[in-house]
């Protein structure tokens, strides 16, 4: 749901820049630091095309999307993944090896062209996802004073016994040590103001300065000609009072260590620029959504009504969250219609398949035609939104099941051969592609995946009962049965 908000805003902020009437401006870049698995972008391509296809030509610029990773062995990995090289065909989409550090030096796989040239002086929208909370510099306002801190790790003895669990992160201790400085402690005069104003603002707190990055956010802004529109969700610190009273590192256990962002210094940061700083109205320490705008100008309208009418959906899934409890809370079973109400709600996100399957199989069984029809077109627009990333509960199987009861045993057969291929033979799973093979009338298949289903493990009651089938199947088949034998052994 994140990438759905993510596309509402950037949308919005297309407008803006459309309202500006810039005839050099006929599209923005998209620009993805630490693209990890490559989901997030696909998802956030999908959504955005959804979203400005149609439209009148040229009245939005168009994208280019430019997903980054630190780790060439993962950008690797993205140019054979499926779903992505369509988009790379398309020209939508290229693949850089960038490390936030130090941009300037991104290696673009698909175009090999400079990131300069490939920007070419265009608006860069910044998506940064869990990513700046490294290449940082740490303080300590006390007693009106300002100290840099130098931190060290402890290690125990027994510590390398623990590598490669989680464990290790929750034995590592930090220690720091406090040395005192003078300002102008950095080259820029806007970080030495800012230090300024906390020096003053803060009464005794530690808290982290994302120097690196708002450098390197500058080199950006200068290779888009002062359009630089900055989208952040993560685990922050988002005005003074977040940052008060900390007595050590901002850092908190998200399997390895992580430290919160000190948002409030991007917001001091833009507003020195003369920037639009969007933040939401209750923002949360545990995980939001922000957004800082420069070079644009005036108030972005649209870029402000969109992350208005985003961020109270964006958050760690709260929509989707609270989707998946008022199912679980749900007294009356609810209806088709409902259920389809739903999955749009949630921008037609696969993971609500799961909690809500009971209901799924409920609804399918007592629709009618037209219900049926934008049930299954629902639920193969979520399948169609997914990447695949590793093991996924078996949805799979779950959406194979609702197929069945919808009347749709062909398009059932995909699914739970998906269930197969990614999860290996279960007798629920082989027993099921049986019944869709009875229902296509193919009675060969039927008994063959009916037979293997009785070789995994059954309770006593479902070994009787397919046995009972299998032996309905054989009377049924008649002459056939000497030549099915035969086949299936």
């Amino acid at each position: 749901m994140l990438a759905n908000n993510y596309a509402e805003i950037i949308r919005g902020y297309m407008r803006d820049i459309a309202n500006d009437n810039v005839k050099t401006i006929n599209r923005i870049v998209i620009l993805e630091l630490g693209g990890g698995s490559g989901r997030f972008a696909y998802q956030l391509i999908r959504a955005l095309l959804r979203l400005t296809d149609g439209l009148i030509p040229n009245s939005l610029p168009s994208f280019y999307y430019l997903m980054t990773d630190i780790s060439k062995s993962i950008v690797n990995t993205w140019h054979n993944q499926p779903k992505l090289k369509q988009l790379i065909e398309k020209g939508i989409l290229e693949l850089a090896v960038l490390d936030v550090k130090s941009p300037q030096k991104a290696e673009l796989v698909v175009s090999k062209k400079p990131l300069k040239t490939f920007i070419n002086g265009n608006p860069v929208v910044v998506v940064a996802n869990y990513v700046f909370s490294v290449y940082v510099d740490t303080f300590r306002v006390e007693d009106n004073k300002l100290h840099e801190i130098k931190v060290g790790v402890n290690v125990d003895d027994y510590l390398p016994e623990l590598v490669g669990s989680k464990e290790v992160f929750r034995k590592i201790q930090f220690n720091q040590q406090q040395l005192p400085i003078i300002l102008p402690y950095y080259k820029e005069s806007i970080f030495n103001a800012i230090l300024k104003e906390y020096k003053e603002e803060l009464t005794a707190s530690t808290f982290q300065f994302p120097v690196t990055t708002l450098r390197n956010l500058e080199l950006l802004k200068k290779l888009s000609k002062g359009r630089l529109f900055l989208l952040i969700s993560d685990m922050a610190e988002s005005n003074i009072n977040h940052l008060e009273g900390r007595d050590s590192l901002p850092m908190y256990l998200n399997g390895p260590f992580a430290s919160y962002v000190n948002i409030d210094a991007f917001a001091r940061w833009t507003n020195y620029k003369s920037g639009v700083v969007l933040i939401p109205t209750t923002p949360s320490r545990h995980f939001d959504t922000y957004a800082f705008v420069l070079g644009q100008g005036g108030e972005c309208i649209e870029t402000s009504l969109a992350f208005e009418n985003c961020t109270g959906m964006c958050g760690s899934g709260a929509r989707l969250a609270s989707i998946r409890r008022a199912s679980k809370q749900q007294e009356k079973p609810y209806t088709p219609c409902e259920l389809i109400g739903l999955l749009h709600s949630s921008h037609l996100d696969l993971f609500l398949i799961k909690p809500l399957i009971g209901p799924l199989l409920t609804a399918a069984a007592i629709a009618n035609r037209d219900e049926r029809n934008a049930l299954l077109a629902a639920i193969e627009k979520c399948w169609d939104n997914y990447y695949l990333l590793g093991a996924n509960d078996d949805i799979d199987y779950d959406i194979g099941r609702v197929l069945m009861v919808l009347k749709e045993p062909e398009k059932a057969l995909k699914f739970f051969f998906h269930s197969l291929e990614n999860y290996g033979p279960h007798h629920s799973t082989l027993y099921r592609i049986g019944r869709c093979y009875e229902h296509l009338d193919d009675l060969i298949n039927a008994l063959s995946y009916h037979r293997r289903s009785l070789k995994q493990k059954h309770t006593t009651r479902a070994k009787k009962q397919v046995d009972r089938l299998i032996a309905a199947l054989e009377n049924e088949s008649g002459d056939n049965h000497n030549a099915l034998s035969k086949t299936i052994g």
